[in-house]
Parts: structure tokens; C-alpha cells; sequence
């Protein structure tokens, strides 16, 4: 069952994505649907802690901010998963 959601997107991604859609002959609806799913099936949707809520904006942050929070995430699992391979 679809669902309606809506997001305030930066206007150079709905651009990105508008462009994809054009050249593509699909919908800009399943553009991004399919940009979300492929998001959520990688590796580092992985590592986020379940339950926890994550900001996708913040006024403190940018994206500059957002990548340095997505390495400190990968470089806190890879320290996670090398400390319990050492237990065993």
C-alpha cells in the first residue's frame, strides 16, 4: 500500500532528481522512491542504531557536518566489530 509523505528537498537534489526522471521517462515519484529504497538497502543505513533518532536537517549542520557524523559513524562500528572479533 502506497503512502503519501511529504519532504522539503533541497532544490538542487529535486533538480538531480528531475533531470534523471526526464531522461529516464519515469516519474519524478519514482525517482526518488527508488533513490530511498536504494538508500536503505546499503551498508550504511546499516549501522545506525535501531530506536535512535537521527536529524536529517539541522540549523548547527550541513552537509559538511553530515559527512563528518557518517564517518564517525563507520570509523565507531568498524571499532565495534574489531573489538568483538578480538574477544573470541
Amino acid at each position: 500500500m502506497n503512502r503519501t509523505v511529504t519532504l522539503d528537498l533541497p532544490a538542487e537534489l529535486l533538480d538531480q532528481a528531475s533531470e534523471v526522471a526526464q531522461q529516464s521517462g519515469r516519474t519524478l515519484a519514482a525517482i526518488l522512491a527508488a533513490w530511498l529504497q536504494s538508500g536503505a538497502a546499503s551498508e550504511e543505513a546499516k549501522i545506525l542504531t535501531p530506536g535512535a533518532q537521527y536529524p536529517i536537517y539541522t540549523p548547527y549542520g550541513d552537509a559538511g557536518a553530515g559527512e563528518v557524523l557518517h564517518r564517525l559513524l563507520r570509523e565507531a562500528k568498524a571499532e565495534q566489530e574489531k573489538a568483538a572479533q578480538d574477544q573470541q
